[in-house]
């Protein structure tokens, strides 16, 4: 009786063993098939070794993963608590389990099942990094700081902890700390596009403008295709003052060579009638229909020029709508969303719409569709004002301006388009709810206040070098700076101090709604300019509350805006400055000239009333002029060429 139970134990064992071997060998096929992306297959072998042995919770681990490879993260979610069933200190189930309930936007058992999962396995890194993601998506961004910095502890050169760290900080607005943990993240993998890019992108926002384009062109030597990072390496080179015109100029050439190379398969071929008297589909391409700086420049344009009997507008909005956009809606009869749209489906709608003329509002500016421009889905293509200078692209004909922003004889040199030149470049839509102009703040404070509502990324330390040398020659000065975040503060606080300046002759205002903004002019009495990236909308706002802006006249486009628009005002002999002395010494002559700005502020809005800024109708006539002889050119096969109707009387 004994030896019989003895050899039934014996066998029992032998089979135990050939069972999990068994098992382990059908693990091994799924994986391999898993690899191959034979995932049915994959998933009967999974359910076969789950069948021979259902406690083992490796097997129920790997079909689960599979199902969340799959995107079945309802099935997968069962199968990892089957594993946490066979085996309760299963640290890689747990978290398993807390990633898919986190796919599945179950968040708070997502944080349950990781940190029973960092329970059972106290250094698991990649549970610390989805917790610290899930605080991020949740807004708790303290958490989320203190999962990354907790993973950091176990594993210092973690790449990925590195990464989401310096996004969490970037979007907090503690840039330093952020460009330390891009970088840091960076010295374990130089080679990642996307890491380079994320540090160029805040570098530029720290007007580090030399550190961010040396890393943008890092980046594209990686990905040379990559336009987002052509257009981030653009905008950067143009705050960058170290940066010259010709540099600038050959910068957009590149980006227009490697994407003429791309698009070389899509012959411009159109089927559009040559009549040149015919009514033109007129298309404005666009990402700046909403709330957004650029629309108090278009509104007014588009009002006028859907009343032409010329033309027929089309709009084309490749951003999410708000209640402006609403606007825009109700008074664009053809209005087409693209902001999903793919380039092949884009231009596909172009042609299909039948434009003639495509006007560009994006330039090199963010959701900008040039990739899909290059292909020339329209006859004749022009840039305009949503981006100051050239595409770089053969495929765009035109650029709109007026010889005040772009001088011939300095500026078609900068362009790979042909100029047109307006009475003006756009007119300018004021705010309703302004509020009324004051008197100027001077005569009752006894001191001037400059102010700046410029980005803050364009306060450079070239721009702060020079409003210090102008505060040190006007000691009784003050200065108000506005849209400024808290570490944006400290930032420009130090960069004053580090020139001499004390931190008690600044005041600094955050972002407010609208009518707080222009409320805030009542305590400034003279607007300075950055440079060399001008400014345009925060000008004409100044100028809409009495307050002008002085200027220095760049020698690259996004330098020549906030010119021109003074100069249509008729200031431009007392606001434009040729260079930084003059800039020095005109700020000197108003801040000891008050009645004479006090004059120029009560009379700003008649000016502006009274100035071409305020005739949308009669500079949408010359847009439909010009569009008339840009159509007549290409009806009869002529090369595109400038064209110059400045001077044309539109019966204004």
């Amino acid at each position: 009786m004994k030896l019989t139970f003895f050899f039934r134990s014996l066998i029992n064992r032998l089979s135990s063993k050939e069972a999990e071997q068994k098992v382990q060998e059908i693990l091994e096929l799924a994986q391999v098939l898993e690899n191959e992306h034979r995932f049915q297959e994959a998933l009967a072998q999974y359910e076969e070794a789950i069948r021979l042995k259902s406690s083992l919770a490796r097997a129920h681990l790997l079909k689960g993963n599979l199902l969340a490879r799959m995107e079945k993260h309802e099935e997968a979610k069962a199968v990892y608590e089957s594993a946490i069933a066979c085996d309760a200190d299963y640290a890689a189930a747990y978290y398993n389990l807390g990633d898919t309930c986190y796919q599945l936007g179950l968040h708070d058992q997502a944080l349950q099942h990781l940190r029973m999962a960092l329970l059972k396995k106290p250094d698991f890194i990649d549970a610390e990094i989805t917790m610290g993601s899930i605080f991020h998506d949740l807004k708790k961004i303290d958490a989320a700081i203190a999962c990354y910095q907790r993973a950091l502890v176990v594993q210092p050169d973690h790449f990925g902890a590195h990464q989401n760290l310096a996004c969490v900080l970037r979007e907090s607005m503690r840039l330093e700390e952020a460009v330390e943990h891009y970088q840091a993240a960076l010295a374990s993998n130089p080679h990642l596009p996307g890491a380079l890019y994320d540090l160029g992108h805040v570098l530029h926002e720290l007007c580090r403008y030399d550190e961010a384009t040396e890393i943008f062109r890092r980046a594209l030597m990686i990905r040379p295709d990559s336009n987002v990072i052509h257009d981030y390496l653009l905008f950067a080179c143009c705050h960058n003052p170290a940066i010259t015109p010709e540099v600038l100029f050959s910068e957009h050439c590149r980006f227009g060579d490697q994407f003429k190379k791309n698009s070389i398969k899509h012959l411009p071929q159109h089927s559009n009638t040559k009549d040149p008297e015919r009514r033109l589909r007129i298309g404005l391409l666009s990402t700046d229909f909403k709330r957004h700086a650029m629309a108090n420049f278009i509104e007014p344009l588009v009002r006028q020029l859907v009343t032409h009997d010329d033309v027929e507008l089309h709009a084309y909005f490749g951003a999410n709508s708000d209640d402006r956009t609403e606007r825009f809606t109700q008074i664009i009869q053809h209005w087409h969303p693209t902001a999903q749209l793919s380039d092949d489906a884009l231009e596909q709608k172009i042609r299909e719409d039948g434009i003639d003329i495509l006007i560009d509002a994006c330039g090199h500016s963010a959701g900008n569709r040039l990739t899909c421009l290059a292909r020339k889905p329209a006859p004749i293509q022009v840039g305009w004002l949503g981006y100051l200078g050239t595409s770089g692209l053969s495929a765009m004909d035109y650029y709109l301006c007026d010889p005040y922003f772009l001088p011939h004889a300095d500026f078609a040199c900068q362009f790979t388009e042909k100029l047109v030149y307006l009475p003006a470049t756009g007119a300018f839509l004021p705010e309703e709810d302004r509020p009324t102009v004051n008197r100027l703040p001077a005569l009752k404070n006894g001191y001037i206040t400059f102010g700046s509502f410029n980005r803050y990324n364009k306060l450079g330390r070239e721009v702060i070098a020079l409003w210090s040398e102008l505060l040190k020659e006007v000691p009784e000065a003050r200065m108000l700076l506005g849209a400024m975040s808290e570490s944006s503060q400290k930032r420009i606080t130090e960069a004053f101090a580090d020139e001499g300046i004390a931190a008690e002759r600044l005041r600094f205002y955050p972002e407010v709604p609208m009518t707080d903004y222009l409320g805030l002019y009542h305590q400034v009495d003279l607007c300075l300019d950055t440079f060399p990236f001008a400014g345009g909308t925060t000008l004409m706002h100044g100028v809409t509350m009495g307050v002008p802006t002085l200027t220095i006249a760049g020698r690259t486009p996004p330098g020549r805006f906030g010119a021109s628009l003074l100069a249509h005002l008729g200031l431009a002999d007392q606001f434009v400055a040729t260079d930084t002395v003059d800039f020095i010494e005109k700020c000197k002559h108003w801040a000891h000239s008050l009645d004479a700005l006090e004059e120029i502020r009560s009379n700003m809005r008649q000016r502006f009333q009274d100035s071409i800024l305020n005739q949308p109708g009669y500079i949408a006539t010359s847009w439909v002029i010009a569009s008339r002889i840009m159509w007549k050119r290409w009806c009869d096969e002529l090369p595109v060429k400038n064209i110059d109707i400045s001077r044309h009387n539109n019966g204004r």
